[in-house]
C-alpha cells in the first residue's frame, strides 16, 4: 500500500449491552483516577470475569481503556469530517455517529 493511499477502516464489532456496560464502567474508574491495577483488584474482589471467564489483570484493563479510547477517537473523527466536508462518511459496521 501506497503512502499516500486510505486504509480502509476495520470493521467494529457490535457489543452486547452487558459487555458495553463492563467497558464503560472500567473506562469510568479509570477516569476516577484509578490506575490499572487497582481497577483489576476490585473487578476480581467483586467476583467479575473477563469475558474469556478469567480474572481481571492490568494488562487486560489497560487494553480495554485503549481500545475505548480508539474506538472515541475514530467516532469524533468520522463526525468532525461529516460536519466540515457536508457529506456522509461511512463509518465501521457498528459505530454510529452521535
Amino acid at each position: 500500500m501506497a503512502k499516500n493511499e486510505e486504509r480502509p477502516m476495520q470493521d467494529a464489532v457490535v457489543l452486547d449491552p452487558a459487555h458495553q456496560a463492563l467497558i464503560d464502567r472500567i473506562v469510568g474508574m479509570h477516569a476516577e483516577g484509578l490506575d490499572t491495577r487497582k481497577i483489576s483488584d476490585r473487578l476480581n474482589a467483586e467476583g467479575v470475569t473477563s469475558w474469556a471467564g478469567k480474572e481481571f489483570y492490568p494488562a487486560l484493563v489497560f487494553g480495554v481503556i485503549r481500545k475505548a479510547k480508539l474506538r472515541a477517537q475514530a467516532l469524533l473523527m468520522a463526525r468532525d469530517q461529516t460536519v466540515a466536508s457536508g457529506t456522509l462518511v461511512k463509518l465501521p459496521r457498528g459505530l454510529k455517529c452521535v
